[in-house]
């Protein structure tokens, strides 16, 4: 029996129901491999702002609400509100000396610094850093803010530049913009919001991931000041 062989039609049609496949199966695999890297990103930004948070908070959480100071700052071109904050802490909550015994409030031996670091250039994000600062006098630890605080000192791109500086960390390079208002002298409401730049791609364009978080804390040493 004679084999027929393919005409020029049929072949012409698997090859086109080839290429079809070929193009359903790469779309496939395209959004498969976009997915997964939106969740990478979104997974990464939400940690970051987590943490941030978490620290603001605990230490927001235990301070005074009197200690706490505030800077009011933007990026170089006034676009994105970057506060430094800074409040009265304690080394270690654990400690049975940490409490004074007489009066029992804290013993406050240090503060907490939070900032975002300003850029030459009006950047979209910048890091933030959280610092301990050991002030030089005991006389500038206490039940208020810290007297020293001064933005072109303590604010530097470069933490290490800074003799206050006990220790810094890092704790973002997505932070878009921070702010803290005060709430009938007993709250404050931290604004932060964070922006992955260009994390996911639709076609040509790429668009950015952004977290947002507001937080409001209350915190639990405040006592009416000495007089």
């Amino acid at each position: 029996m004679k084999k027929r062989a393919n005409t020029l039609a049929e072949l012409l049609l698997a090859m086109g129901l080839l290429a079809l496949l070929s193009g359903v199966l790469y779309l496939i695999i395209d959004l498969g491999i976009r997915s997964f890297q939106r969740s990478v990103v979104r997974h990464n930004i939400q940690a970051d702002s987590q943490r941030v948070a978490y620290r603001l908070t605990e230490d927001l959480r235990r301070t005074h609400f009197f200690t706490v100071s505030l800077i009011e700052t933007k990026s170089s071109k006034d676009n994105y509100q970057r506060d430094a904050i800074c409040m009265a802490g304690v080394k270690d909550w654990t400690n049975p000396n940490a409490i004074d015994p007489v009066s029992n409030r804290p013993k406050w031996d240090r503060y907490f610094l939070y900032y975002c670091v300003r850029q030459a250039g009006d950047e979209p994000v910048t890091s933030i850093y959280r610092c301990v600062i050991l002030p030089k006098s005991t006389n500038e630890i206490g039940q208020f803010a810290f007297p020293s605080l001064n933005p072109s000192v303590h604010c530097k791109p470069n933490p290490a530049t800074v003799a206050d500086f006990e220790s810094f960390g890092k704790l973002s390079d997505l932070v878009e913009s921070l702010s803290a208002t005060s709430i009938d002298n007993s709250q404050w409401r931290i604004r932060l919001k964070l922006r992955q730049r260009g994390a996911v791609r639709q076609g040509k364009r790429t668009i950015d991931e952004v977290q947002e978080t507001v937080i409001q804390i209350k915190p639990e040493n405040t006592f009416p000041m000495y007089n």
